[in-house]
């Protein structure tokens, strides 16, 4: 309840500056500062918290991009693809369970691709 008030004063000062897109910037400090609290109060080190921080600053990029981008259908699919890029690419650097994940497909791909080759190239095939 003690958050309520200042989200809701927020919720309003960027719903008439930015409007929808404003309310989803309230939304998402609200959220941020849930996270932060909840990491607070578990007793989390700064040092876990600091491999969020180039996820959150890609999510913040996005928000950034899609209030000045405005509607040309093929920017917005240059920055989302950009931008989903960078999140995988940040999963491997950061999350050990999606490199093992994202290497097993890679790996899965190549086998895959070189047998498609082997047998195009087998004589009689």
């Amino acid at each position: 309840m003690l958050e309520f008030l200042p989200f809701l004063a927020i919720l309003w000062g960027l719903t008439l500056t930015f409007g929808i897109v404003g309310a989803a910037a309230a939304w998402t400090l609200r959220c941020a500062a849930d996270a932060l609290a909840i990491f607070w109060a578990s007793g989390m080190r700064r040092r876990h918290l600091l491999p969020l921080l180039p996820p959150g600053a890609v999510l913040a990029a996005t928000l950034v991009a899609a209030r000045f981008l405005g509607s040309n259908i093929l920017l917005d699919l240059l920055v989302a693809t950009i931008a989903a890029l960078a999140s995988v690419v940040l999963s491997l650097l950061f999350s050990e369970d999606w490199r093992i994940l994202i290497l097993g497909l890679v790996n899965r791909a190549r086998a895959f691709v070189g047998s498609l080759t082997a047998k195009t190239l087998r004589p009689g095939g």
